[in-house]
């Protein structure tokens, strides 16, 4: 599920399958309308350390984190 590229990632199928998610609601989050995080719910100081944070981590650059 952790995969930057979205061809290896696990699909929902997959993941609602794993034995892990058998016998639980596998989205919670759907009852909401925003993400459990969302740039909307953060401060600008908070976001700007998460983007720190994952460019730090090299996940990816800021302008593709930001898009």
């Amino acid at each position: 599920m952790l995969q930057r590229d979205p061809r290896q990632r696990a699909s929902l199928e997959q993941i609602e399958g794993h034995a892990w998610l058998q016998g639980v609601d596998p989205s919670p989050a759907s009852r909401c309308l925003l993400p459990l995080t969302s740039h909307k719910r953060v401060s600008q100081e908070e976001h700007e350390i998460i983007i720190q944070a994952m460019t730090c981590g090299h996940i990816a650059d800021r302008d593709t984190i930001q898009e």
